[in-house]
């Protein structure tokens, strides 16, 4: 009897993977990140101020640095400073461009900190200090 279960429920989920093909799951998961975006609590307010930007293109200039801009994740400031190009498959949890510059993708840092999340996932807090690099 507990064989059958078992059965039962790896097919299952067989016949839901085969159902629900990895582009609709993919769309509940973008429409996810964008209800993260900004402001969160509604009210057009931002949780965080005073926060530094630096958008380092790593191919030897100069890299462009922005002060005092307020948002509520790294995605945000980098908008506020920045033309923003998202992948065309995976929309704004990959940055595919910045400025018009592709480089072979995008990283960020926060406070030093490379996170593993994407970006409009990734609270900042007051003085945080974000930096974009480009993937050499």
């Amino acid at each position: 009897m507990e064989k059958e279960k078992i059965i039962i429920v790896i097919l299952t989920g067989i016949i839901i993977t085969a159902i629900v093909p990895p582009a609709v799951i993919y769309f509940m998961y973008q429409n996810t990140l964008l209800s993260l975006s900004n402001p969160p609590n509604g009210d057009g307010t931002y949780s965080a101020f005073n926060v530094t930007v630096t958008i380092d293109y790593n191919n030897g200039s100069s890299p462009a640095v922005f002060y005092d801009i307020k948002g509520n994740n790294a995605l945000d400031v980098l908008e506020a400073v920045a033309t923003v190009t998202p992948h065309p498959v995976y929309g704004r949890a990959y940055i595919w461009a910045i400025n018009g510059y592709y480089g072979n993708g995008w990283r960020y840092s926060v406070d030093g900190f490379f996170p593993s999340v994407a970006a409009i996932m990734y609270p900042i807090q007051n003085n945080s200090i974000v930096l974009w690099i480009a993937v050499a």
